[in-house]
Order: C-alpha cells, then sequence, then structure tokens
C-alpha cells in the first residue's frame, strides 16, 4: 500500500475509496476475488515499464510460492499434511493454493496485466479523460476477466500447452539476472531456492495455469 502511495499516488486516491469499502478485497461477481492494493502495484510496475516487470506480478509470487514449497519440503517429515508426498506433489499443492502464491494473487496478476494493456490501447487509439475507469468497465462489464488464465500465454509469447508455459515459465524466472548465486529477485523472494524447487515449481505452475483453461 505505501509502495503504490509513493510512487504511483493518483492510482492510489482514485481506487482508495472502493478499497476501503470493500475491506481490500472485491469480487468479479463470478469466482474470482480481487486484491486491489496487489492489482495496483502490478498495475504500477507494468506502467512504469519496468524490465521484467513480470516480477511485480506472477512472477513475485511465484518466488514466494518458492520458498513456501521449500519449506513444506523441509517440514513433509514433521507430519504437518505433506507425510508421504513426493516434492512434485508438494509443489503441486502449494503453486495456486493456501500459499504465498495462490488463486487470488493470479486473479489480480493477470487482471492487472490485461487492464493496464487496454489503458495503454485506449491512451493511443482515442481521447478519453478517463482511460482507468474505461478499461476498468471494458474488463469487468464486459466478462472478459472470464479468460484471464489465458495472458500468461500471451505475455509470454508461447502456446497454451503444458511443455510450452512449463519452458517459458522456466525461462523468465532464470533469465540472464537471476544467474548468479545470491543475486536477483529469484533469490531474495523465492529465499534461495534450489533448482530442483525451481524446476517443480514453474511445471506446477504451469500445469495450474493450463488446468484453468480447460
Amino acid at each position: 500500500m505505501k509502495y503504490v502511495r509513493t510512487n504511483a499516488s493518483k492510482l492510489y486516491f482514485a481506487l482508495d475509496p472502493y478499497i476501503r469499502e470493500h475491506n481490500l478485497m472485491v469480487t468479479d461477481g463470478k469466482n474470482g476475488i480481487i486484491d486491489f492494493c496487489h492489482m495496483a502495484a502490478t498495475m504500477s510496475a507494468y506502467f512504469g515499464g519496468i524490465p521484467s516487470n513480470f516480477w511485480a506480478s506472477w512472477g513475485g509470487d511465484l518466488a514466494t510460492g518458492m520458498a513456501d514449497t521449500t519449506k513444506r519440503i523441509s517440514d513433509r517429515d514433521k507430519g504437518d499434511g505433506y507425510w508421504g508426498m513426493t516434492d512434485q506433489e508438494i509443489a503441486e499443492m502449494t503453486i495456486g493454493g493456501d500459499s504465498s502464491c495462490s488463486y487470488n494473487d493470479f486473479c489480480s496478476d493477470f487482471d492487472a496485466y490485461k487492464t493496464q494493456e487496454k489503458v495503454h490501447a485506449l491512451l493511443d487509439q482515442t481521447e478519453t479523460s478517463h482511460p482507468l475507469s474505461d478499461a476498468l468497465e471494458w474488463y469487468y462489464n464486459g466478462n472478459i476477466f472470464q479468460q484471464r488464465f489465458k495472458w500468461l500465454a500471451e505475455e509470454l509469447n508461447c502456446s497454451l500447452n503444458v511443455r510450452d508455459l512449463y519452458q517459458a515459465i522456466l525461462k523468465a524466472m532464470t533469465g540472464v539476472d537471476e544467474q548468479a548465486p545470491g543475486f536477483g529477485l529469484l533469490a531474495s523472494q523465492g529465499k534461495k531456492p534450489s533448482r530442483e524447487v525451481i524446476e517443480y515449481c514453474c511445471k506446477s505452475f504451469a500445469n495450474y495455469i493450463y488446468s484453468m483453461n480447460l
């Protein structure tokens, strides 16, 4: 919240009444829960044109999911509900599940991505004094949000099959800036996940996105 207020004050004050009224969370009217603080911070990164801005979106959430997966694997023998599971099975339960990398997080991430694209299109093509409001109306009232789990493949320029999604996600998460040990957002937000955990979680994320599009 502090980040959004500092770096995107107009967006913050435009959304603040709705954030307060709905206690930070609103529904899209179907089965999605939108965290406006999360969505606003993500949109701010996309608007700012920050390189690899997916790190303020699904990439950051996936990294925190890797941290959760690492901890759950290490706690497996403590009887916390993961006894007898493989590392991959634990990752499958974590990514998109009850974790720091949840369904609600992804709703906000993907909605922010597509909405900011519409804002840019409106600014480029039309004369409008309310591009954000118009974009939100187009996205939610037009039921565009029901396709939200397709936007990852669009952003990564890959096909909506598990293999291509996995390869594109893994490539993004382990890009040039992430190669040096202990350096980069993957190391900091993911708490230095092992290569195996990175691969388990990227595969789980690919499976999750694919399943949401069936």
